[in-house]
């Protein structure tokens, strides 16, 4: 509303003031409703974010590869204090996600009562890598029942392993030390690639190593899936040369086959050092060197060692020990020693006996025993004293390692050992002093086995040498490595042994020695 063309005019109205609100031109009225908006921080990015969450309705299980309880595995709910081991287990199953198409995966799904931790520590150990050698983790799920998934289909190596593939076994030994598994169960086939690569815990190898590998054998191995073919590890292993030869044997010895023998009396003349036929005829002897045993090696109960004549003198300090305890001390690599021996020469001993391979008897090994002394100490009485006491331990005798029955006379006699306040030993303390004193008297353990080995590894060995250049029917590749060498035993002295044998005593080792606790052999 306007006034136009107006002049000395009023408008009054009503009481008090009035008000003129005057707009010219269109009136426009225009009603604004706004909302209090809140723009919040922005999200702190945890680990977890940098993969894809995956549901659990996304995930289309296709094929189980392997279910398995979760063992050494340790978590730490409330600090170091708290430690206690995980109770769970893996299921791993090849799988599609939906929107990915034809697109292969690996899941890892948790069970269990400690599923979380169990997962937490997978999660851990491979969010962090993008190693080609290493499963690559695409998505997790953190339901109920978490799960990691990985990228194409993967086949744990020991879905296919078989325990005779010796040079697959000692190649996969070379890839575990490469890639920095805790095990041969940590090695995977990855599918697409056709690559050996590390993941987690997957179905236990009985991988017989043992090889204890030194720095000039390491091998920087090729890891592609044909080198699991046992053909093709051999073939690529020959080409280490002669710095391969030693360790063969130690691989090849961890097949051996232990067993403790019977109490017959006639394994009493059986020896340490000779190869046997499973009907107890000797086949060969083996040259010991003089020093395959060293003595004894204490706990920490016994300090100051001082070595005399056929005697060592030990200082006792008990201190929190509840035993004292002696083992025989072997030389380096005497444990092994004869067998390796036996293996570098088997197919010449057969072939000097005229024994077919195909034909022959399972020989076996008496394998040198394992001496320990052992005496418990009381936790009635207070051990420390001002005045010294020394424990005096004689050195086995070097004839008492020849035979079962000389080993027993030698831990029948009580001369093993004495206890002393003199240092230089002239004078024991006697028995009856040393049990008021709560000195022990250290009992004597003997464990003894028969170890033999499967037809195949003779074979292996055979055919390694072959390979090397040797032939498996002489002596030159044991005398290449230092060996000990072997004797034949021909058939008149076969006979000869077998009706010694015969003529031993026939009372029961095990009830010869009752009064020797755990005494095998």
């Amino acid at each position: 509303m306007s006034f136009s063309n107006n002049s000395d005019f009023q408008i009054g109205g009503g009481e008090g003031e009035t008000t003129v609100n005057i707009v010219g031109r269109d009136q426009h009225n225009q009603n604004f409703y706004g909302k209090v908006i809140h723009v919040p921080a922005e999200k702190k990015r945890t680990k977890y974010d940098e993969f894809r969450y995956i549901i659990s309705g996304d995930i289309y299980g296709v094929e189980e590869v392997v279910t398995r309880d979760i063992r050494d595995l340790w978590h730490f709910p409330n600090g170091p204090s708290s430690a206690c081991q995980v109770k769970a287990r893996r299921m791993i199953y090849s799988a599609k996600i939906h929107g990915k198409g034809n697109a292969n995966f690996t899941v890892i799904s948790y069970g269990g009562p400690d599923a979380r931790a169990a997962w937490e520590k997978d999660f851990v150990d491979f969010s962090k890598s993008q190693k080609p050698d290493t499963i690559q983790l695409f998505g997790i799920n953190q339901s109920e029942v978490p799960a990691l998934i990985f990228y194409d289909k993967l086949i744990p190596v020991g879905n296919g392993f078989k325990e005779e593939s010796v040079w697959t076994s000692m190649y996969l030994h070379y890839v575990r030390e490469h890639e920095g598994c805790e095990s041969e169960s940590q090695l995977w086939i990855d599918t697409k690639r056709g690559r050996i690569c590390r993941g987690p815990d997957g179905p236990r190898i009985r991988n017989r190593t043992g090889l204890l590998l030194d720095e000039k054998a390491r091998l920087n191995v090729p890891l592609t899936m044909e080198m699991l073919r046992e053909d093709i590890s051999f073939r690529y292993l020959l080409t280490v040369g002669a710095r391969l030869d030693r360790l063969v044997l130690r691989h090849a010895q961890w097949w051996q086959r232990s067993r403790v023998p019977s109490s017959d009396s006639k394994m009493h003349g059986l020896h340490f050092d000779v190869v046997y036929s499973d009907t107890g005829r000797m086949l060969a002897r083996i040259r010991c060197p003089d020093d395959l045993y060293c003595g004894w090696e204490p706990n920490d109960t016994l300090t100051d060692t001082h070595h005399m004549d056929g005697i060592v003198r030990y200082t006792f300090k008990p201190g929190e020990r509840d035993a004292v305890v002696l083992c025989v001390k072997d030389t380096p690599d005497s444990m092994f020693l004869l067998a390796r021996s036996w293996l570098a020469q088997t197919l010449c001993v057969f072939d000097k006996l005229s024994v077919p391979l195909s034909e022959k008897e399972e020989p076996f090994l008496v394998a040198a025993p394992q001496i320990t002394l052992r005496g418990s100490l009381r936790r009635d009485i207070d051990y420390s004293s001002e005045t010294t006491i020394y424990l005096f331990v004689r050195l086995i005798p070097p004839d008492t390692w020849s035979t079962a029955s000389s080993l027993k006379s030698w831990l029948l006699s009580n001369q093993s050992h004495f206890w002393s306040f003199d240092e230089e030993g002239q004078t024991a303390i006697p028995l009856d002093a040393c049990q008021r004193m709560g000195l022990p008297r250290l009992l004597s353990t003997v464990y003894v086995q028969k170890l033999t080995w499967p037809r195949y590894i003779y074979d292996v060995i055979g055919k390694y040498q072959t390979a090397r250049g040797f032939d498996p029917k002489t002596r030159d590749f044991a005398r290449s490595l230092g060996l000990p060498v072997l004797d034949v035993v021909e058939p008149k002295e076969q006979k000869k042994a077998t009706e010694h044998v015969d003529k031993v005593e026939s009372t029961s080792f095990w009830a010869a020695t009752a009064d020797i606790p755990a005494v095998a052999i």
